[in-house]
């Protein structure tokens, strides 16, 4: 299995996990890390921490890119060659990882990921009468 870290602004992470939790059921091996109340710096110490816990092969989903959490994971990355990082998290790409993360190598994993999120991002329109 692949684990993951969830990092994203506020309670963000929380509430994507307790929605896995609804409607896959098992979300063990995933980590939330929030940057609330944290200083750069702590957010720095914090990830990198939460990083290590991963071991030496994982996915790290950020919400947004450029945000204080990507940035602060990021600076982490070249210091964990085999973790994945992912930003613009979203349902539909958490999903994915939970159904194929016990058969998929974390390579191929995050691949599938990434297509399985830009794919649900969509303009829907109201069908023709």
């Amino acid at each position: 299995m692949v684990p993951a870290l969830i990092v994203c602004h506020g309670r963000l992470g929380e509430a994507y996990l307790e929605a896995l939790a609804g409607i896959y059921g098992d979300v063990a091996g995933i980590g939330v890390l929030s940057n609330s109340g944290l200083s750069a710096v702590a957010l720095d110490a914090a990830v990198a921490a939460r990083m290590a816990e991963l071991g030496d092969t994982g996915i790290v989903f950020t919400d947004y890119f450029g945000g204080s959490c990507a940035t602060a994971c990021l600076a982490q990355l070249a210091a964990r060659p085999g973790l994945h990082l992912i930003s613009g998290v979203n349902l539909p790409t958490l999903l994915y990882y939970l159904a194929h993360r016990h058969e998929l190598a974390a390579a191929a994993l995050v691949r599938g990921i990434i297509h399985r999120g830009q794919n649900a991002i969509r303009e829907l329109t109201p069908p023709s009468l």
